[in-house]
């Protein structure tokens, strides 16, 4: 049987903080996720976080030119990362 979970919203920290504490190792069983967000992610430490998967989301911090410019045809700007939302604190 292969692990499945439905946890969005700050709880998704805690449940990769988790992951990681139990010893999983995202190089042979990552958390593939539908719901996990970029405001999410920025609740987890990034060793925490690497090698794990998410699809669905739109990531607006990419920092690359094709996204600034998407942003700029949606927006009219380019809209800083966090522009959206405030960041979290390192301490969830």
């Amino acid at each position: 049987m292969k692990p499945s979970t439905t946890v969005v919203g700050n709880s998704t920290a805690c449940l990769y903080r988790a992951y990681a504490d139990a010893g999983f190792d995202p190089k042979t069983m990552p958390i593939a996720s539908l719901t996990t967000s970029e405001a999410e992610i920025s609740q987890m430490e990034p060793e925490v976080a690497a090698g794990h998967f998410t699809s669905a989301p739109y990531f607006q911090s990419i920092d690359s030119e094709v996204n600034h410019r998407c942003l700029e045809r949606r927006t009219g700007s380019r809209p800083l990362p966090w522009s959206s939302w405030r960041k979290p604190s390192s301490n969830p």
